[in-house]
C-alpha cells in the first residue's frame, strides 16, 4: 500500500522522452493497447528527470491547511483549502488571499471551485454565481448568475468566452455538464444524470487536445469531450482495453466506492501542456499510463515496481496523507502536486540530505510551515 503514496505523486509530474509518433485509428479512443510502451524502473530516480520542492510561505495572512484544490496558472499556484483561496508566485511567495466568505460584494458564502486565466480569477460559488476577480491584485470586478436551475456546482473551467461547469447532484431530467458564455448563460448541456457522475477529485475538464476539454465519468473508462471549436459535447473512451468498467457499470454497482469494481476502475487523471496522465487499478497491480500529446506516446508504470528512493515513503498512514488529495493541473511541462513539508523535512534530514538540493529548501522552515510544492519532469 505504501507504493501508493508515490503514485499519488506520480499523478502529478510526468513528462516523457522522444519517441517515434504512433497514431490512434479511432479518434474516439485517447490510447489504444497495441500503442503502449511499458516502462520499468526500479526506483523513483530512475524515471525523474529533475524535480523541485518549493515551500509555501508562512504567515499570519497566509496560513492554510492541505489544500482541496491546487492549480498552476499564469506562473502562479493557487490553492484552495476550505473556503479560502490563496496564491502564491513560482517561488512559493504569498501574493493574496482572494476575495472573503459574506453576502456582500464580492463575497461568496463557500467556493465550490474556482479557474484563472490571464486576466481573471473565477470563484465558483455554491450560490449559482461566478465571481470576477482581477488577476493582478485580487481587485472584485463583477458576478453573473448562471441561468441553469437545480444545479450543485462542483467543477469549473475558463475558456475562451466561457466556462465549462459539472454537478455531482442534478435533479432528475437536468444535464450535469453545461456551457456557459460570460454572460451566464446556458449554450450545450450533456450528460443525464443516469450515467453515474461522480466527483473524483480534482480531475475534470482536462485538455486533451487543442479545441477539446475532458470530463472524467466517475471512476469509469467514459468520458465526455466538449469541442470549444464548435461549442458540442461527445463522447470517448479512455482505453479500448478489455473489462474496463463502463459509466452504466458504476451505477449499477452501486458507485464508485464500491468493493466489486476495484480491480477494473480508472481512477485518476491529470494533464499539463504536454502531457495527459491517468491510472488503473487491477487486481493484481496499478499502474498509471502517461500519454504524450504532441507525439501520442503512451507509457505505463507499475506502482508496485519502483520504490520511493526521493520522497521516501514507508507507511500507510503517508500514503493515506497525500492518497485522498486532488489532482493537480499546471500550465506547463510539469506536473505539480503538495506534501507535508515538515513531514518531508524529517525524512530528508534522517538521510542527511538537508545540505543537498532541492531539500535544502526546507531547512529553515518553521515548524507550523505550509504544504510544499512539488514539481517534477520525468524522463
Amino acid at each position: 500500500m505504501k507504493k501508493l503514496f508515490i503514485y499519488t505523486i506520480l499523478i502529478s509530474i510526468f513528462t516523457v522522452s522522444c519517441q517515434t509518433p504512433v497514431e490512434n485509428e479511432n479518434e474516439n479512443i485517447l490510447v489504444e493497447e497495441s500503442n503502449v510502451t511499458f516502462y520499468k524502473g526500479d526506483y523513483m530516480s530512475d524515471i525523474v528527470e529533475s524535480f523541485d520542492i518549493i515551500p509555501l510561505e508562512t504567515n499570519d495572512s497566509s496560513l492554510i491547511g492541505m489544500p482541496h484544490v491546487i492549480k498552476k496558472r499564469n506562473h502562479r499556484y493557487f490553492l484552495k483549502f476550505q473556503d479560502k483561496l490563496s496564491v502564491f508566485d513560482e517561488q512559493g511567495k504569498f501574493i493574496m488571499n482572494v476575495g472573503n466568505i459574506g453576502q456582500g460584494p464580492g463575497e461568496y458564502p463557500m467556493i465550490s471551485n474556482f479557474d484563472a486565466d490571464n486576466e481573471n480569477i473565477y470563484i465558483l460559488s455554491n450560490k449559482g454565481k461566478i465571481l470576477f476577480y482581477n488577476i493582478n491584485n485580487g481587485a472584485f470586478e463583477k458576478e453573473i448568475n448562471i441561468a441553469y436551475d437545480n444545479f450543485t456546482y462542483g467543477f469549473i473551467k475558463s475558456i475562451d468566452n466561457g466556462f465549462l461547469l459539472a454537478s455531482a447532484f442534478v435533479t432528475e431530467n437536468r444535464d450535469g455538464l453545461i456551457y456557459i458564455d460570460m454572460e451566464g448563460n446556458v449554450k450545450a448541456t450533456a450528460m443525464p444524470m443516469h450515467l453515474g457522475n461522480t466527483p473524483k477529485g480534482n480531475i475534470h475538464w482536462l485538455k486533451w487536445k487543442e479545441d477539446c476539454f475532458i470530463y472524467h465519468l466517475s471512476v469509469s473508462n467514459d468520458l465526455y469531450c466538449f469541442n470549444a471549436t464548435t461549442k458540442e459535447f461527445t463522447t470517448l473512451t479512455v482505453s479500448n482495453e478489455d473489462g474496463l468498467l463502463t459509466a452504466q457499470d458504476v451505477l449499477e454497482l452501486g458507485g464508485y466506492n464500491n468493493g466489486k469494481m476495484m480491480d477494473k476502475r480508472i481512477f485518476d487523471m491529470a494533464d499539463s501542456e504536454k502531457q495527459f496522465v491517468w491510472g488503473r487499478l487491477k487486481s493484481d497491480n496499478m499502474y498509471y499510463d502517461i500519454y504524450n500529446k504532441e507525439r501520442r506516446k503512451v507509457f505505463r508504470f507499475d506502482v508496485f515496481k519502483t520504490q520511493d528512493d526521493l520522497f521516501f515513503s514507508t507507511n500507510e498512514n503517508e500514503m493515506l496523507h497525500l492518497m485522498y488529495l486532488p489532482k493537480c493541473s499546471s500550465d506547463d511541462d510539469y506536473f505539480i502536486s503538495i506534501t507535508d513539508a515538515n513531514m518531508l523535512k524529517e525524512k530528508a534530514e534522517e538521510r542527511d540530505l538537508l545540505s543537498t538540493p532541492p531539500y535544502s529548501k526546507l531547512k529553515d522552515i518553521p515548524e507550523d510551515a505550509n504544504p510544499a510544492i512539488i514539481r517534477l519532469k520525468f524522463k
